[in-house]
């Protein structure tokens, strides 16, 4: 079931690419408008009120608890600034028994001539395209990758 935009002269669908930009800029326009009002929450009354108001097609309505607003921010990664700081006193690791020396460090190492032969996947840069879901990309690619490594 798609979305259907009608123009007055013809009235016939808009083409799902059409759909996609149309809808963009709506929602980059929404988001403008929420970061330019100080201190304004898009899950405000108010902000219902006003959405609610413009339009008549469909109802707007808070779908979360009115103090979601900050959790949903912590799931998007958003660090508090108040904490900011508190990433100075984490201690600094400077010694690990798992290398009690530096000089085993190589200073100089490149897989691909390690590795190469047994696994010549090491050296592929993948094109990913569009794909939204970079991860699944990079998990396929370390497991394709580790595997032949680790078996040999």
């Amino acid at each position: 079931m798609g979305i259907f935009f009608y123009s007055e002269k013809r009235k016939e669908k808009m083409p799902p690419k059409g759909q996609v930009i149309v809808s963009s800029l709506f929602l980059f326009l929404m988001v403008a408008q929420t970061c330019a009002e100080k201190g304004a929450s898009f899950l405000s009354d108010d902000r219902i009120n006003r959405i609610n108001s413009a339009q008549s097609s469909w109802k707007a309505g808070r779908n979360y608890h009115p103090n979601s607003e900050e959790n949903l921010i912590k799931l998007l990664g958003e660090l508090d600034p108040k904490n900011l700081h508190e990433t100075d006193k984490l201690p600094l690791k400077t010694y690990d028994p798992a290398w009690p020396s530096d000089k085993e460090i190589p200073k100089m190492f490149d897989a691909r001539k390690k590795w190469g032969k047994i696994c010549p996947q090491i050296s592929e840069i993948q094109d990913q395209g569009y794909c939204g879901s970079c991860w699944v990309s990079r998990v396929k690619y370390l497991l394709r990758v580790s595997l032949p490594i680790a078996c040999h």
